[in-house]
């Protein structure tokens, strides 16, 4: 098929009651749960449905397929996290009061995200035909406090009939069409030159080694990033959202497409959309898509 042949994880917060929903128990840091997260979503919003209606993190994911010695050796990740978790993430992080959350002082919440993707295939589901590929741990991760134009979350307008949500750009944030989430930080804080602010969100940089490298022009490697569960969702960026890296044979190129799950995901996205598009809910039309595979397809001889 191509493949070469070559501790505890921390618990800290459930973002459910229910300890069996495994995919809840990441990214978080020490003193702040999901669970309160959705539920004061829910509350400014006045719909408590949306804590068991939708996801619970929005995460946009630009991946590239790494080369070396003539084989596919991992994946090198960036993951943007929607506003509203950011937020709740970085309270009290910001040690020396200067208003700038660097990389030394997200280090340690860098840390507790990258080991706890451990417990869920660090959502990162790659295959080489049928058989599954498994990753070591993540190495050369960081967390960054970036500014970002389009913010992941339930802010993608509708698409016309027949077009994939997904393929359609969100709506830059601005002072006068602030994001989803900014209205919700500004409704929950009261902070009235929030929507005004330029967004910025917390970015997951991190490198995932296949455990067996795979030759670089095998036929069949492909891969996604998503949480089945559906507690988090994980949507490719418009730009960068997949490519190659340095080395990639001439021939070959990156092509996405539907995964399996796209019928029951985006029954519970179309779900979230009617919630969120009607009238008490008082936000502008949205849309989210099904989450996507990626391939890697090269030319044969």
């Amino acid at each position: 098929m191509g493949v070469i042949e070559a501790t505890e994880v921390p618990a800290y917060a459930a973002c459910a009651p229910s300890a069996s929903n495994q995919s809840c128990q990441t990214m978080m840091t020490p003193k702040t749960t999901l669970a309160s997260a959705v539920l004061a979503a829910a509350l400014a919003i006045g719909d408590a449905r949306l804590a068991s209606a939708h996801p619970h993190v929005y995460v946009t994911v630009e991946t590239t397929v790494l080369y070396d010695k003539g084989t596919i050796s991992g994946l090198r990740q960036r993951w943007l996290f929607d506003e509203f978790y950011t937020t709740m993430a970085i309270e009290g992080l910001d040690t020396n009061n200067d208003g700038i959350y660097d990389r030394k002082e997200l280090a340690d919440l860098a840390k507790v995200n990258v080991e706890g993707l451990a417990a869920m295939d660090y959502f990162t589901f790659a295959k080489l035909g049928t058989q599954r590929l498994a990753f070591e741990a993540p190495k050369d991760y960081w967390l960054d406090h970036v500014v970002i134009a389009e913010p992941p979350g339930p802010g993608r307008p509708i698409p016309p009939d027949g077009a994939p949500a997904a393929s359609l750009a969100a709506p830059a944030a601005s002072a006068d069409q602030p994001s989803f989430w900014s209205k919700l930080v500004k409704r929950m804080t009261g902070d009235g030159a929030k929507a005004a602010d330029a967004v910025k969100v917390l970015a997951l940089e991190f490198t995932l080694p296949l455990k067996q490298p795979v030759l670089a022009e095998a036929e069949g490697f492909e891969y996604s990033v998503n949480d089945p569960g559906f507690w988090i969702w994980f949507d490719l960026a418009s730009s960068k959202g997949a490519a190659l890296g340095a080395g990639a044979p001439p021939g070959c190129k990156i092509e996405t497409g539907a995964s399996k799950q796209d019928a029951d995901v985006q029954r519970l996205t179309d779900s979230f959309s009617i919630q969120m598009n009607s009238p008490s809910a008082g936000s502008q039309p949205m849309a989210l898509g099904a989450a996507k595979t990626v391939s890697v397809v090269c030319a044969k001889p």
